[in-house]
């Protein structure tokens, strides 16, 4: 059955598991035990409400809800005050919570893979943020969302030892990372391409804002979160912060 595709009899375990909200379960201890970390954690959050988009009647998601106001994380990547902030944070993520949950053997490097829009923009400041204990275990890939038509040809962006690979290239971990996290399409699209096409296998996904509240009353049959290779800890799931902490501090028009 295709990655994502709901069946009939999915398990009431497995609906529960999707509809969680994934904020790492490690991150409210890290804040307690580091003053510095906290406080770049509540500059973040503060930075993403200054960003979010309102207006009279609020917005109309392709879902055909209507939403308060308009989350738009990608703002965040292109706002000075914000961004170094923002990939500060994740930077100490990856490497606090999810690179010592991966069991990495030694001299075992992991890629970061982020798919258009912001995905590709997030792994692009990850590349640029020079921080040496990132670069000493991860690489980066930008992911298009189909192949070039033209030139290359390509739908990876990297250095060229990873736009050459095959289904037959030796194995490769990944941990996915995206802005927000509502009902993983984009997640089951890119572990099925990275995993047939070049033989990398997304171990983690890390999101910055988990949007739980979208999967409270998704139908089953759309619960692509449900899918056992979720459930198992194929991929594991995370985010640093759930959309709940941004709900409470957007104003209301």
């Amino acid at each position: 059955m295709p990655l994502g595709s709901v069946p009939e009899d999915v398990s009431n375990e497995s609906i529960a598991y999707a509809k969680q909200s994934f904020k790492l379960g490690g991150i409210s201890g890290l804040l307690e035990q580091d003053e510095v970390l906290a406080a770049l954690y509540h500059d973040v959050l503060r930075g993403i409400v200054s960003n979010v988009k309102t207006q009279p009647g609020g917005f109309v998601a392709t879902s055909g809800v209507v939403l308060p106001y308009y989350l738009n994380l990608s703002t965040n990547f292109m706002d000075p005050r914000v961004a170094p902030k923002l990939v500060s944070l994740v930077v100490e993520t990856v490497l606090r919570v999810v690179i010592p949950g991966l069991a990495l053997a030694p001299g075992e490097r992991v890629a970061i893979v982020g798919m258009e829009v912001a995905g590709g923009m997030l792994v692009s400041q990850l590349a640029a943020s020079a921080n040496p204990k990132l670069l000493e275990v991860c690489d980066f890939i930008y992911m298009r969302k189909s192949r070039k038509a033209t030139g290359t040809a390509q739908q990876l962006e990297a250095m060229q030892v990873f736009t050459t690979r095959t289904a037959a290239s030796p194995k490769l971990k990944a941990i996915w990372v995206d802005d927000c996290n509502s009902t993983g399409s984009s997640l089951c699209e890119g572990i099925v391409t990275l995993q047939e096409d070049y033989n990398i296998d997304v171990v983690q996904a890390l999101y910055i804002v988990d949007r739980s509240h979208d999967r409270k009353d998704l139908p089953n049959a759309r619960q692509k979160l449900s899918d056992d290779r979720f459930v198992s800890g194929a991929t594991q799931i995370s985010a640093i912060m759930d959309l709940a902490e941004v709900d409470v501090l957007v104003p209301r028009l």
